[in-house]
């Protein structure tokens, strides 16, 4: 199975949330959804990006979303960073990017 990107997803969020104060909130809680798993509270960051998508029509786009659940191992960061969140919850990531000096 091919990784998905969030690329789609923020395209979603940006498109069918009207607000953009709603959308920052869709965009933080799947980034937090993604630090938790990457924590290793595996069913609660899964949990809550479900949540998000679910809120965005999880039967409409059932495959893709689905992809991007079942890849969420491993690509936390990716998908954090890819989503475009605010940058305080980025911030939490750095302790687990490694960049070269």
């Amino acid at each position: 199975m091919k990784t998905q990107t969030v690329d789609k997803l923020r395209d979603i969020i940006h498109t069918e949330v009207p607000s953009p104060h709603l959308q920052m909130l869709h965009k933080d809680a799947f980034a937090l959804g993604c630090y938790l798993h990457l924590q290793g509270q595996k069913v609660a960051g899964r949990k809550m990006c479900s949540e998000v998508l679910a809120a965005l029509g999880y039967d409409r786009r059932k495959a893709y979303f689905m992809d991007l659940l079942d890849g969420l191992q491993g690509n936390e960061v990716a998908y954090a960073d890819g989503i475009w969140a605010h940058s305080e919850i980025n911030e939490l990531f750095n302790p687990h990017v490694h960049r070269a000096a």
